[in-house]
């Protein structure tokens, strides 16, 4: 479609019509970052979802650190081996690195 006036000289009209495909692009980009913003928000704590805050993290990882300690207090099953052991002491020692 003319963008430009029909009788403007080619130079105008190709000026015209590169910065309007300027600003189709600009608006386009404009609006996939919004899109992007929105997903990433989602992810934040907070709105839409209830946050309980960092006590509730804390007591949660406290939870789970007491859960594996007591796996790794019980007593071992005949069929579990060295494996199982190396397993379990992986496993308390990477939460202690977290």
């Amino acid at each position: 479609p003319a963008l430009c006036a029909p009788d403007a000289p080619p130079q105008l009209r190709q000026a015209c019509d590169e910065y309007l495909v300027g600003l189709e692009r600009t608006y386009r980009l404009t609006c996939y970052v919004a899109i992007l913003a929105v997903i990433v928000g989602t992810f934040l704590p907070g709105w839409p979802f209830a946050w309980e805050g960092r006590q509730s993290q804390q007591a949660s990882q406290a939870r789970l650190i007491d859960a594996v300690s007591s796996v790794a207090r019980a007593p071992a099953a005949p069929c579990a081996g060295a494996a199982a052991l190396r397993f379990v002491r992986r496993q308390r020692a990477s939460l202690w690195m977290d």
